[in-house]
């Protein structure tokens, strides 16, 4: 079960094990596609055709890269970015919103090897999200080794509680 809402998809999984009632997992992702980059000079959605991602991302500290969506149900969410980096050492990226109150998550985005090769990386704690039309923000924070932060290809919300 999927749902397009404003260039978005979001999805809800059923899943059970047996004799269970299946319950519903709420998730969505944000893709490459979808991120605003106005605030983020330098980052492209590389390459034409899926999967894309976000890169020339420099490690700069200045630059932002926005997603605007609504959530499916208020609620926190455990928040995953799919993403590569080449260069040795960590990347330490904050994600966060103004809704109401401020909030922010931080996630370590370490070597996987290759630009090419992708892997998940969770924060450190849940967002809490309303079901209200809001901007999620992805920048550096902190020291990072290379002239590049990281290639992005998605960032991916399931409703924890």
């Amino acid at each position: 079960n999927t749902l397009e809402y404003d260039g978005i998809t979001f999805s809800r999984e059923k899943g059970a094990t047996a004799g269970q009632k299946a319950a519903a997992t709420v998730s969505f992702e944000l893709l490459a596609k979808d991120a605003d980059l106005s605030l983020a000079p330098g980052v492209i959605l590389e390459p034409d055709s899926p999967p894309q991602n976000l890169g020339g991302w420099k490690a700069d500290n200045s630059v932002r890269v926005v997603f605007r969506f609504t959530a499916p149900k208020a609620g926190r969410y455990k928040v995953t970015l799919v993403a590569s980096r080449e260069p040795a050492g960590d990347a330490r990226v904050v994600i966060g919103y103004s809704g109401g109150s401020d909030q922010s998550a931080q996630v370590t985005v370490t070597n996987t090897g290759t630009w090419a090769e992708y892997r998940e990386f969770t924060a450190e704690s849940p967002l809490a999200l309303g079901a209200s039309k809001m901007a999620v923000l992805v920048a550096k924070t902190g020291e990072g080794e290379g002239e590049y932060l990281m290639n992005l290809r998605a960032i991916k919300f399931e409703l924890v509680e």
